[in-house]
């Protein structure tokens, strides 16, 4: 996270992820930022949830986010624009953390449907 240093103040995010990677359930979260119209990752997770149940993974998953997510807004990422797919782990955990944030869908991810 280095550069998340370098980069602030950031005022918009990316955030989506990749499921069942590593022949696996984990998943690989990464948030990225717009900065001089040039892209940059800011960080990622690789989430483990193996060993949860179905019904189990909505909520380890949102609040799992809410720690990643509480850890940039410790280092100084305070947003306003949070971009995202449908998916309401991503928006619950923003909307934790970041309480006035505006949640928008992706551009990508609308064409895509």
């Amino acid at each position: 996270m280095p550069l998340l240093a370098k980069l602030l103040p950031v005022s918009s995010v990316h955030f989506d992820a990749t499921y069942k990677t590593a022949r696996g359930r984990f998943e690989l979260y990464g948030i990225i930022s717009n900065t001089n119209s040039v892209g940059f990752p800011l960080a990622y997770l690789l989430l483990n949830t193996t060993n949860a149940t179905d019904n189990e993974q909505v909520g380890l998953r949102t609040k799992a986010l809410i720690g990643f997510l509480s850890s940039l807004c410790n280092k100084g990422l305070h947003l306003q624009y949070f971009f995202t797919n449908k998916n309401f782990a991503e928006i619950n955990a923003a909307k934790e953390v970041w309480p006035n944030i505006s949640v928008q869908l992706c551009l990508w991810h609308i064409k895509k449907q």
